[in-house]
């Protein structure tokens, strides 16, 4: 058994056989539906970005941030993770927007 990132699997799903999980619903195989909606966990996990309250009054770190989020998909695909839905980038938006009023 190993570990690795859901995209290594895709690109290698002939020859791999993924792990379903059961936590106690049924069992779960991973997708990215799955991995989105938190229940292929323990095995999928989100990304956080944590800023300190001192951090968000500097002008380039806001800047960094609203980059990231303007440009979140893109970068998601570049580094092959599983995209936000736009229910979660709504609210990534709208709480750093909330962070930093």
């Amino acid at each position: 058994m190993g570990y690795f990132g859901f995209t290594y699997f895709e690109e290698n799903a002939d020859s791999l056989k993924a792990l379903e999980i059961d936590n106690g619903e049924g069992c779960v195989a991973p997708s990215v539906e799955t991995a989105q909606d938190g229940s292929y966990a323990p095995l999928s996990r989100p990304l956080f970005i944590y800023l300190s309250d001192k951090a968000t009054e500097r002008p380039e770190v806001t800047d960094f941030v609203n980059f990231y989020i303007e440009n979140i998909d893109d970068i998601v695909t570049e580094a092959q993770y599983v995209p936000l839905t736009d229910e979660q980038k709504a609210t990534l938006a709208e709480d750093f927007e909330a962070l930093t009023s």
